[in-house]
């Protein structure tokens, strides 16, 4: 994946160096319904809208998964209460079983020679 980045970044950097230095030359940039000009060379104007629609798709994205994070919220905080559940029951569960323990008479080892495992 990371070739594959590279064979697509690499000519694409040669093709904006070479339009750069050959569009050096100043345009106007006109703000029409304000009485003001600006002088920029075309670079600067291309990579400008280039910084814009960047800015304008970040946003976008962010707008877009507000949902997504909203419920990922949500699952962490169900989650961390689900966890904190299951340990409440694990330790009632140890305690219920130590009480049934030291309830339950303890067994008296048999002397069957049967019932001894194999070494």
């Amino acid at each position: 994946m990371r070739h594959f980045l590279w064979l697509l970044t690499l000519p694409a950097t040669v093709v904006v160096v070479i339009f750069a230095v050959s569009n050096h030359a100043p345009v106007t940039l006109d703000f029409w319904p304000l009485p003001l000009f600006l002088d920029v060379p075309v670079i600067a104007l291309i990579f400008g809208c280039v910084v814009a629609g960047f800015f304008a798709g970040a946003v976008t994205m962010w707008v877009s998964g507000a949902r997504r994070r909203r419920q990922a919220r949500a699952d962490r905080r169900e989650v961390g209460e689900l966890k904190r559940e299951v340990q409440r029951l694990q330790q009632r569960h140890i305690e219920q079983t130590r009480g049934a323990d030291a309830a339950a008479p303890t067994p008296v080892p048999s002397t069957d020679i049967r019932r001894l495992p194999a070494a």
